[in-house]
């Protein structure tokens, strides 16, 4: 399945999040974490979207970009099958030695987990089949194009 939006302004961008948590809700558990890839350049919008997608399992705390640490862990409170969301950042990984001291496998093996990492493309030869891919797209200087693969 390949859907393309237009994004316009962060308030559009939260919409587009609910489209995509709904999309995972009507994803049969797997018998491991869920994974979604974040794919775009600097400033298309991937941290944005993680941070209005994990409002909606009601994460209270602050969602910054792992950049520099790699990844974040953020405790779901809303009632959903997933416990964590598990949010990595792989700009700066290139090999399967960086994938696995950040622990991905790990965090792969757990079915509650949803693990959305940025940059996935980079490492992605070290991943399993991702549930979903984003494509993030700078159109113009305050519009996105942006599109959803399911893969499964």
């Amino acid at each position: 399945m390949k859907t393309g939006f237009n994004m316009v302004s962060a308030r559009t961008l939260s919409k587009f999040a609910g489209k995509v948590f709904r999309v995972l809700g009507k994803t049969p558990p797997a018998k491991r974490a869920q994974l979604v890839i974040l794919s775009g350049n600097l400033g298309s919008g991937k941290t944005t979207f993680v941070q209005n997608f994990a409002k909606l399992f009601g994460v209270k705390n602050r969602v910054l970009s792992p950049t520099f640490v790699f990844v974040h862990e953020h405790k779901t409170s809303r009632l959903s099958r997933f416990d964590k969301i598990i949010h990595v950042d792989a700009y700066r990984m290139g090999t399967k030695r960086d994938v696995i001291a950040v622990g991905l496998r790990s965090y792969l093996k757990d079915q509650k987990n949803l693990v959305l990492i940025e940059w996935g493309e980079r490492i992605k030869k070290w991943l399993p089949k991702p549930d979903l891919t984003v494509e993030f797209h700078h159109h113009k200087p305050h519009l996105r194009r942006v599109r959803i693969i399911k893969t499964k």
